[in-house]
């Protein structure tokens, strides 16, 4: 499933990247890898005994003690309730802490169930797990705590972010391997930086930039993605994807 595979000799971990974007696998961080343990006996204990679980993002309140939350990813072979999940994540994490919000959402696209959890949960003790954990690497400019975005939010923010201004996007489907994206944005982009973030989704050669300054002193950016990779959208705009790609 990956088609791309590196090891950071500083960090000891490693990089992949598969159809739904990039991770860092986590080998030796017990508090996200008790959280996976967490998701992956909520699923089968909710009836599904196939699936990839990764984590979007894991954060920890930095001023109430042992406050962490959690946004997950499971890629499910098995349809499972949303009610049953919400129900044995409050079971299996009943005896480590106490667990606060909880949301559950669903996309069903070409024969796979992708679920979105999120949730809060007050640790009063972590079970010993050393196991991997896929945690995603978002796109240069894109933040894992604005996660879901829209597909218009998503890109407004990567161009704001890449272009140190303002920018104001509008995200087009062509074809299925084409997108077409279009902005104003305070500042002129850099090509080069533009190219390498939007390489998240296709190669850096598939990706067109032009630019122009319009009357309004603005500056006009229009993107041609060609070969996008439609299932790296899914980790970061969650159940939007429907209404970006109404089918397979």
């Amino acid at each position: 499933m990956f088609g791309f595979l590196r090891r950071n000799a500083n960090l000891k971990d490693i990089n992949l990247r598969d159809e739904l974007g990039e991770w860092l696998v986590i080998s030796k961080n017990p508090e996200m890898s008790f959280l996976y343990w967490l998701v992956q006996s909520t699923l089968k204990k909710a009836g599904s005994r196939k699936f990839d679980a990764y984590i979007i993002e894991f954060s920890k309140d930095d001023k109430i003690k042992n406050f962490v939350s959690c946004k997950t990813l499971v890629v499910s072979r098995q349809n499972v309730r949303e009610q049953d999940i919400s129900k044995y994540l409050g079971k299996v994490s009943e005896d480590f802490g106490l667990l606060g919000e909880t949301k559950v959402s669903k996309l069903r696209l070409c024969g796979e169930l992708f679920i979105f959890i999120y949730f809060d949960l007050v640790l009063r003790k972590v079970k010993n797990h050393r196991n991997p954990v896929k945690l995603l690497l978002p796109p240069l400019g894109v933040r894992a705590s604005e996660i879901p975005y829209t597909p218009e939010e998503l890109f407004s923010e990567m161009l704001s972010n890449l272009t140190n201004s303002n920018c104001v996007a509008d995200f087009e489907i062509q074809d299925a391997k084409h997108v077409k994206i279009t902005a104003n944005c305070d500042n002129p982009p850099q090509y080069e930086s533009l190219k390498y973030a939007l390489a998240y989704f296709s190669d850096p050669l598939e990706v067109k930039v032009n630019a122009k300054r319009s009357g309004s002193m603005k500056n006009e950016v229009e993107i041609d993605v060609y070969n996008f990779r439609t299932k790296a959208l899914i980790p970061l705009i969650w159940e939007n994807f429907m209404h970006t790609y109404a089918q397979c």
